[in-house]
């Protein structure tokens, strides 16, 4: 999940960099399958970001879990309306 702390943290010239939440953690995801739930939906320049109640955060959450090490990512949540079928359809694609 990413709340409006997360989204006002780790923004700054160059836009959105998540990396830094899985530094202390990547060293020990290690397998073939790594699975993660992500609370939160991507909907693209279509709408606002924000935190609670209504998650909707930006597509880079997404090279940060790549590059963390995850390989699949969980959307069934009771998050994933949070932007409505066109943020369903861009977190899905």
């Amino acid at each position: 999940m990413l709340h409006d702390s997360f989204l006002k943290m780790y923004h700054g010239k160059k836009g959105f960099d998540f990396n830094p939440i899985f530094k202390d953690i990547k060293k020990d995801l290690k397998g073939d399958l790594l699975l993660c739930n992500l609370e939160t939906t991507l909907p693209g320049d279509a709408l606002k970001y924000n935190g609670y109640p209504m998650f909707r955060s930006p597509d880079d959450i997404l090279d940060a879990l790549k590059n963390a090490g995850f390989t699949h990512i969980n959307f069934s949540n009771n998050h994933i309306y949070d932007s409505f079928t066109r943020g369903y359809l861009n977190t899905i694609k």
